[in-house]
């Protein structure tokens, strides 16, 4: 169910993009289209519906003790851990901002000295439901914060992340620890709209010997085809 928000954020965009085909409607007519886009008979009614359907956000984001919520406009998505069943605890990140590039990440940060020279492994079993993107990521800092290394399945070649509707898949990044490592951070991603939910999560140090997840050493070291042939 959509928020109050939300619905008069898409009432909005949708004015300003009828305005640009020549059809002018006021704030109260793009309300009561999109109520009757959505199967309710009125604004009145759509408007009940979600006052009495959904809390506010805030009552709805159960933080897991020893994690953080971070993001942007993270405000705007429904945290909570649920048990489905005899696999164990599921930590289920959901939502439909209304702002663009919007995005929510349940974290958490540690000290980097017991893996420093190693490789560390975080993993977790995803499952999806229209999502944008969703995705687990970990990173490497510096002292300062200067990243060292970095992989969310997003920005970090190949592209891994979720879209859509998935069923459970098991996810595994891998990456270094140099020397003057300072943190650790990791943590499960969701962005833009959906439901992603995270199970059986594990992070642990591991031999460098195990190849990263990123795959950066393969990528060309020139173009290629460039003719097209």
């Amino acid at each position: 169910m959509y928020t109050e928000k939300q619905i008069k954020g898409y009432a909005k965009a949708l004015r300003k993009a009828l305005s640009t085909r020549n059809l002018d409607l006021s704030h109260g007519q793009s309300l009561e289209l999109l109520a009757e886009t959505l199967g309710e008979k009125s604004w009145n009614h759509l408007s009940a519906k979600i006052d009495s359907f959904a809390p506010a956000i805030s009552q709805r984001q159960v933080i897991p003790d020893g994690w953080v919520l971070d993001g942007k406009y993270s405000n705007e998505y429904a945290i909570a851990v649920e048990n489905f069943d005899a696999s164990g605890p599921v930590l289920k990140i959901e939502g439909a901002p209304a702002k663009s590039k919007a995005f929510a990440t349940v974290m958490q940060s540690v000290a980097a000295e017991e893996y420093m020279g190693s490789h560390v492994r975080f993993t977790a079993e995803i499952k999806t439901k229209q999502v944008d993107y969703a995705s687990l990521w970990i990173r490497v800092d510096g002292t300062g914060r200067n990243m060292l290394s970095f992989d969310n399945m997003i920005d970090t070649w190949p592209f891994r992340a979720l879209r859509g509707d998935n069923e459970w898949q098991k996810i595994e990044l891998v990456l270094d620890v140099p020397l003057e490592a300072h943190t650790v951070n990791f943590g499960c991603l969701l962005i833009g709209d959906g439901c992603a939910q995270f199970r059986s999560i594990d992070f642990q140090k591991v031999s460098s010997e195990i190849p990263i997840s990123s795959d950066r050493d393969k990528r060309p070291a020139a173009p290629r085809n460039l003719g097209l042939s």
